[in-house]
């Protein structure tokens, strides 16, 4: 099954569009892109394997990452639910693109 490609960031803040301007490059050429503008977004897509693009503070360069290595907040409200609680509550197969801010 061909994965779909999740894009994740801000048009507005230009440190965290880097990965929809790469998303709408693969789009461009065809692969299966969706932007997305929150995390609940990837339970549309649980029956496929899920890459995420996201631009990440601290890389040097471009890095697959784990769900594993994706930090979490603490949840106190639904709006603390950020894309690390989904990765981690979800047992999908997943493979994240960071790209560097």
């Amino acid at each position: 099954m061909e994965p779909v490609i999740l894009v994740f960031g801000n048009p507005l803040l230009e440190e965290d569009s880097v990965a929809l301007k790469v998303g709408a490059g693969l789009k461009r050429l065809g692969w299966d892109v969706v932007f997305c503008e929150d995390p609940v977004s990837i339970l549309d897509y649980v029956e496929r394997p899920i890459v995420i693009l996201d631009a990440v503070k601290g890389l040097k360069e471009v890095k697959v990452l784990e769900p594993s290595d994706v930090k979490t907040r603490s949840a106190v409200t639904l709006h603390d639910l950020d894309l690390g609680f989904f990765l981690k509550l979800l047992d999908v197969d997943v493979k994240i693109i960071g790209i560097p801010l």
